[in-house]
């Protein structure tokens, strides 16, 4: 009797074992293939890339340096580029990483799985395509998405930044925004590589 107890104990143990260590093993390397291409994750990002707690700053026009209040952002006007600046040392950071492209609609049209990243309907991406890099990303007015400048790809804002038109690219990546005594700051770490796609 205790033999077969101790022998069925054993058979439910490796059961248990076994789909345990596959289950973390299959965690373990869907996380692993998703950092390398790219995707979703918390990555190290490029130098001069917005940083958690960034202000963002006007990018250019006769704003230029002046940081963003959340109130000027116009509801489904055309985006605006912008800069991220460390607010330790107040230096905008001068790379086209820092690049970032703000747009407002209605909370409503976002899709519910990105609107944790957004504030109010303000939503903000990385201003470099995906497929080689080329900044910043314009606007496409008739189909409200974002514009790559050399190669047309579309990207839906609304949709977390999906390529949706042209050379196939991974998504934009999505910059977390919130507001914070009526300046946009970036509100948490970027989710995913800025950029074109890590080899």
């Amino acid at each position: 009797m205790k033999s077969k107890f101790c022998k069925e104990r054993r058979e439910l143990l490796k059961s248990t074992c076994a789909v345990a260590g596959a289950t973390a093993l299959g965690t373990l390397g869907g996380s692993l293939d998703a950092f390398a291409a790219g995707g979703v994750g918390t990555q190290p990002q490029p130098p001069g890339a917005p940083e958690r707690h960034d202000l963002l700053v006007y990018a250019d026009g006769p704003k230029k340096g002046q940081e963003v209040m959340t109130a000027d952002i116009v509801t489904d006007a055309p985006p605006i580029l912008v800069q991220a600046k460390d607010p330790v040392t107040g230096k905008v950071r001068e790379t086209e990483k820092a690049l970032v492209v703000v747009y407002r609609t209605s909370p409503d049209k976002i899709a519910v799985d990105i609107r944790v990243y957004t504030w109010k309907g303000i939503i903000a991406y990385s201003a470099i395509c995906t497929h080689q890099g080329c900044d910043p990303l314009g606007w496409d007015a008739e189909s409200k998405q974002l514009l790559c400048p050399c190669h047309q790809g579309k990207f839906d804002p609304l949709q977390g930044g999906v390529n949706t038109a042209g050379p196939k690219a991974r998504a934009i990546p999505q910059i977390p925004v919130k507001d914070v005594e009526g300046k946009l700051i970036v509100s948490d770490a970027i989710l995913t590589w800025i950029g074109v796609k890590r080899s």
